[in-house]
């Protein structure tokens, strides 16, 4: 009798599981599907970005991105850093017209990255060709 019971009990626990990792998977790719809305989700509290390779790969920044900025720096700065210069050009070049989107968060990573030590307004200005 309690064979029966537990072969029903763990197929309904396995459709359960299964129809929440199918929602699971949707709201992923809807979330990620739009490069601006990934950028927004993915900003820290303190308004900066980290490395992370589906990041990356989404908004098309590639390791050569890295190289350029690198370059450029005038002192060795964390891939936080990195990452938070290269997600703002991103912005600036590949989203100009959504401005009124991001521009919050543009402010906030600027003022993150000038308590870094960085002054992205100055900096940008070399770095015109990263993207």
């Amino acid at each position: 009798r309690s064979a029966p019971f537990q072969a029903e009990s763990i197929a309904s626990t396995r459709s359960a599981l299964s129809q929440r990792i199918d929602l699971l998977e949707e709201k992923s790719v809807s979330v990620h599907k739009d490069p601006l809305q990934a950028i927004i989700d993915s900003v820290s509290v303190s308004g900066y970005w980290k490395k992370a390779a589906t990041f990356m790969s989404q908004l098309d920044i590639k390791l050569g991105h890295f190289v350029k900025l690198d370059s450029a720096l005038e002192k060795g700065f964390s891939d936080d850093v990195k990452m938070t210069i290269l997600v703002l050009l991103y912005l600036e070049k590949r989203h100009a017209a959504s401005k009124m989107k991001w521009l919050l968060i543009y402010k906030k990573a600027e003022k993150w990255l000038q308590s870094q030590g960085v002054e992205f307004s100055t900096l940008k200005e070399n770095l015109s060709d990263v993207f």
